[in-house]
């Protein structure tokens, strides 16, 4: 059962037999457990999941019968820094991600080192190596089936797309939301994606990208798991929406009706943040009247 699982992500992800089993076991023996002619011990597993781009807790799911345990994921470093807005600790960060990648052959090193240098050069407000990007472009367009990683790989380096490539690797992106977002209770990525998409899809004046985001939100928007976090970003993504497609100002205030929990708890940036955004599209509207 292990091994078919793994060959279905494998091959799902577009990912070559050797990037899994390189310096975890044989060739021979790898086929073999794809082939479910062994079993494969914990410890294995444990090795291969990384280079599979999927975390022990998603895999666990894909298993009808498990024991296995979860355990969370370390907070990445790199986000940090990219808010602190520190370039120097990007940048350490960026050579040690890759020496990590060389040593491991983990693809999230590589990918993580890649993304390092593009906030680098966010930061800067200089051109992103084509080189970076289009292979983080080729791994999310090649990946049929994505897990949490490749969403959160998306969300946090959506700005490097053209807005053609954000919504054709969006349906991806919403896909595995709607396959994964009842079992987990703190995937604010989910939010976060939702509020980009709509934000640039709005500003495209593009329906149908609209009426796609709105169908994760109205079968999301009430499940009992969500933070209130991405609870109060769901119900203010759903008026945005609304007044959006019955092209009706005034359901705007609804959104800033909800959006004023944030200011309640304290979150008084977070507030202000989403208070401008409906501020924005609220004028966009009045305009195009």
């Amino acid at each position: 059962m292990i091994g078919s699982i793994i060959k279905e992500i494998r091959l799902s992800k577009n990912i070559a037999p050797v990037a899994v089993y390189s310096g975890i076991m044989s060739r021979a023996n790898y086929w073999k457990l794809e082939e479910e002619h062994i079993a494969p011990s914990f410890d294995s597993v444990i090795l291969m999941l990384p280079r599979l781009n999927i975390s022990l807790n998603e895999f666990i799911l894909l298993i009808p019968d498990n024991d296995l345990s979860f355990y969370e994921k370390e907070k990445d470093k790199r986000d940090y820094h990219y808010k602190s807005k520190n370039c120097s600790k990007l940048f350490l960060l960026e050579q040690e991600y890759m020496e990590k990648y060389k040593q491991t052959k983990v693809l999230r090193f590589k990918h993580l080192s890649f993304t390092c240098n593009i906030f680098i050069s966010k930061i800067k407000g200089q051109s992103f190596k084509n080189a970076y990007v289009n292979e983080i472009k080729k791994y999310l367009f090649n990946c049929e089936n994505w897990s949490y990683y490749e969403l959160r790989l998306f969300t946090s380096i959506m700005f490097i797309f053209k807005y053609t490539d954000v919504i054709t690797l969006s349906k991806n992106a919403l896909s595995s939301i709607q396959k994964y977002s009842a079992q987990f209770k703190s995937w604010n990525e989910e939010a976060t994606l939702i509020v980009n998409l709509l934000s640039l899809a709005v500003q495209n004046n593009d329906l149908l990208a609209v009426k796609m985001i709105q169908n994760v939100v109205n079968k999301d928007i009430y499940l009992s798991n969500k933070s209130m976090y991405s609870r109060t970003l769901l119900l203010w993504s759903d008026k945005i929406i609304e007044a959006y497609l019955e092209n009706n100002v005034d359901i705007l205030d609804e959104a800033y009706k909800t959006i004023s929990v944030f200011q309640i708890i304290g979150m008084d940036s977070t507030y202000q943040m989403y208070y401008a955004w409906t501020n924005l599209y609220k004028q966009k509207m009045k305009d195009s009247k």
